[in-house]
């Protein structure tokens, strides 16, 4: 009985040193309270923004459409277009002048140029201009591409951009809904002076994501038989299949394809697997993000 109290007493001792330490953990994150930006955060209600030196001006064409173009000394540096009929789809941002708790922060002046394509669901672009030094591209999205937020990740004073990758849509007969729509985390790359794919660099960012579609395909994983592949079988196609393919495309832009392709091996019938591998690789060897990511960096964008 004295035996069986003290291991009482001393499990009562190690859940209170537990709880002592979790309490009294470090902060993690920066001293500075993190600043996140959405699209709400962007200046829409302006047709002008600059300083003199720079200006960004949004104009509509003969045809309706909305785009701008940025001068510097007068002159057209840059011209952006992909935007619709809509003023406010057109959209910019200075970091660190535009948003006032960034005030103090000894950084390069950046300008984001966000605009919407148009259309339901449909994809958004982004330009990064680095004001400080020759206006020159920091980054610039090639069309498949979705914007969610930008935030500091790194607490370096660059914010990352946080969004997803619209490559795999329609993939292995998947509808819009059910296609993969990879998390893709770009970061400031100042060996390359340009933002870069480097969403390994912040797993937490896919983790969700990963967990989601983990949750879908486990709750419709068949007992008693692998994946099949059968387009023409929604209750597999969709509950099935879709989720296990969702699942193995976040793996790989966390940086974990290995792991994505014996997922696939394991819960696909072989020729499902097969597949399903080969359209997702195909994809990657073409994708600039995932190229990115793996190191394989063109010169320009």
């Amino acid at each position: 009985m004295r035996q069986l109290a003290c291991l009482i007493a001393l499990l009562l001792c190690a859940a209170g040193t537990t709880r002592a330490e979790n309490d009294a953990s470090p902060d993690l994150e920066s001293p500075r309270e993190r600043i996140v930006l959405q699209v709400k955060d962007f200046v829409h209600d302006r047709r002008t923004l600059g300083d003199g030196a720079w200006e960004i001006e949004k104009f509509q064409t003969e045809d309706g459409l909305w785009r701008a173009r940025l001068r510097v000394d007068g002159v057209v540096r840059e011209s952006y277009g992909d935007c619709g009929e809509r003023e406010d789809w057109m959209r910019f941002l200075v970091w660190p002048d535009s948003v006032p708790d960034a005030a103090g922060l000894d950084l390069p002046r950046m300008l984001f140029v966000l605009r919407y394509g148009g259309g339901a669901n449909g994809r958004e672009h982004l330009n990064i201009v680095d004001l400080d030094h020759d206006y020159r591209s920091l980054f610039a999205t090639q069309g498949a591409f979705n914007f969610r937020r930008m935030e500091d990740l790194d607490d370096d004073g660059r914010l990352e951009v946080i969004g997803s990758s619209r490559r795999f849509e329609g993939v292995l007969d998947l509808s819009a809904n059910d296609s993969p729509y990879p998390v893709i985390v770009l970061s400031y790359d100042g060996e390359a002076g340009r933002y870069l794919c480097q969403t390994d660099r912040f797993p937490y960012e896919s983790e969700e994501a990963i967990a989601r579609f983990e949750t879908a395909f486990e709750l419709n994983r068949p007992v008693d038989r692998k994946v099949p592949f059968a387009p023409d079988d929604a209750s597999v196609h969709e509950r099935q299949f879709a989720p296990l393919v969702r699942w193995a495309v976040e793996l790989c832009y966390a940086g974990r394809t290995d792991e994505a392709w014996r997922l696939l091996e394991a819960s696909c019938t072989p020729e499902a697997a097969r597949i399903a591998r080969d359209a997702i690789a195909s994809i990657l060897a073409e994708e600039r993000y995932y190229q990115e990511l793996i190191g394989n960096v063109q010169e320009s964008q």
